[in-house]
């Protein structure tokens, strides 16, 4: 169903495709709690809850998940381009049927200042993008380092150890650094994924606290200036 939306139309949802067309100027947010009710995701969230389509596609951004499920490039199939002349009249390009191989090409035109450098193109009316299931579950655990080179350390064996964690989120001050570790998947690779971090946290002179509360996690983050934050 069609309906309106502060940012334009509501995003037209295939869950059977697994894609979805939305509005350039839509919130990512907004984006999402759309999919929810289908248990799906686009998996590029922002910290900050207004940032757009355009938003993201200008800077082939990754949002906080951007470790494991990349940046949004990835996920571009289709686009409706705005032509400069004459004036107004809408241009599709791609498809959801193009090879992956096509659909890179696709992106690589729309995403960062690609769109700008188009010829005869005003801009980008909307984007049709692939989607995911939701995960099953997250965690999250929150690490106390003593240090920004034993969070180095430690995140680095996070990697090793294989435990493909979602995201990364790095704040370093001059008391401490502090490291969120987000993880994906069924409840007992969670629990057994936690018991791993907090022993590879105590090798590397770390702590370790589970959170039960992704969104809440986040808000430390979410409240910091861009410069002072590292997420992967």
């Amino acid at each position: 169903m069609m309906a309106d939306y502060k940012h334009g139309p509501a995003p037209a949802i295939f869950p059977e495709m697994l894609l979805v067309q939305a509005s350039a100027t839509l919130p990512l947010a907004a984006l999402n709690a759309a999919l929810r009710p289908h248990r799906l995701w686009l998996p590029i969230v922002p910290l900050a809850p207004s940032r757009t389509l355009t938003d993201f596609l200008r800077q082939n951004a990754g949002g906080r998940y951007q470790l494991k499920h990349g940046t949004i490039a990835h996920y571009v199939r289709a686009a409706t381009l705005i032509s400069a002349d004459p004036p107004g009249t809408l241009l599709y390009v791609g498809g959801p049927t193009l090879k992956r191989s096509t659909g890179y090409g696709l992106a690589r035109a729309i995403v960062g200042d690609g769109i700008d450098e188009l010829p005869g193109i005003a801009g980008l009316h909307d984007v049709t993008l692939h989607v995911r299931p939701l995960p099953p579950e997250r965690g999250c655990i929150l690490l106390a380092c003593p240090n920004p080179a034993s969070a180095c350390q430690l995140a680095q064996s996070l990697i090793n150890a294989r435990l493909d964690p979602a995201a990364l989120a790095v704040h370093i001050n001059t008391d401490a650094t502090s490291m969120l570790v987000v993880l994906e998947g069924i409840a007992p690779v969670l629990e057994r994924q936690a018991t791993q971090v907090a022993r590879l946290a105590t090798q590397a002179a770390c702590t370790s606290t589970v959170l039960y509360d992704v969104s809440a996690a986040w808000q430390p983050w979410e409240a910091l200036p861009p410069s002072t934050t590292s997420i992967s």
